[in-house]
């Protein structure tokens, strides 16, 4: 999945008037606080997409972050449920649990809307 979800879900933002931030976190450590702060603070959203559940990943280590730093921000994953996945084809798995762009974008989309 890499990177290039984010970038491509930020491009269709734009489309829209959206600016979007991208970084790539491939590693967890070390981890670039200091990006997630400014960001954070600058647009008050994060949206954190991964293919990992939703527990114990960049998501937890971002909403970590933001509170330790006490940030007003709204938070939205886009990742795995803590659940029995389904079986099946990487890229037909990634379009059930909403790993695509279109998924990323309506995320990113509903904070902007709350």
């Amino acid at each position: 999945m890499g990177v290039g979800l984010a970038v491509r879900a930020a491009a269709h933002l734009a489309d829209q008037g959206i600016e979007a931030d991208v970084y790539d976190a491939a590693y967890l450590k070390p981890f670039d606080e200091t990006a997630i702060v400014e960001t954070a603070r600058r647009t008050g959203r994060v949206v954190t997409i991964e293919d990992h559940i939703e527990i114990g990943g960049l998501a937890s280590i971002v909403a970590g972050v933001v509170a330790r730093h006490r940030l007003a921000v709204d938070l939205a994953t886009v990742d795995l449920p803590d659940t029995d996945l389904e079986i099946g084809v990487r890229a037909g798995l990634y379009q059930h649990y909403g790993l695509t762009v279109d998924g990323v974008v309506s995320k990113a989309l509903g904070l902007t809307k709350a």
